[in-house]
């Protein structure tokens, strides 16, 4: 039986204005499947929610090595940070 072995993200960090651990949205290419590159994850992200009405994204919350491991994709379009919003400034 042949262990599959795991490949290295070509990526090792990326920027997000959240906390490591967040909420994204994921664009993929019109044929890549959700499911496929889901599976592939390390973990299965939680509060999956798919988008094929929209195009061809989800929503999830993901870790930082699965946003690593997406960045990688050919079928990943652009992983999107669901960041803080905070107060610039108050009108008086």
């Amino acid at each position: 039986q042949q262990q599959q072995q795991q490949v290295k993200p070509k990526y090792e960090k990326y920027h997000c204005n959240g906390p490591s651990t967040g909420d994204y949205i994921v664009g993929l290419t019109r044929e890549a499947s959700v499911d496929r590159v889901v599976g592939s994850l390390p973990t299965y992200p939680r509060n999956l929610q798919k988008f094929e009405v929209l195009g061809n994204m989800f929503a999830a919350t993901l870790s930082p090595q699965d946003v690593l491991q997406l960045l990688d994709y050919d079928a990943v379009e652009y992983v999107e940070c669901d960041g803080k919003v905070s107060v610039g400034g108050r009108r008086n």
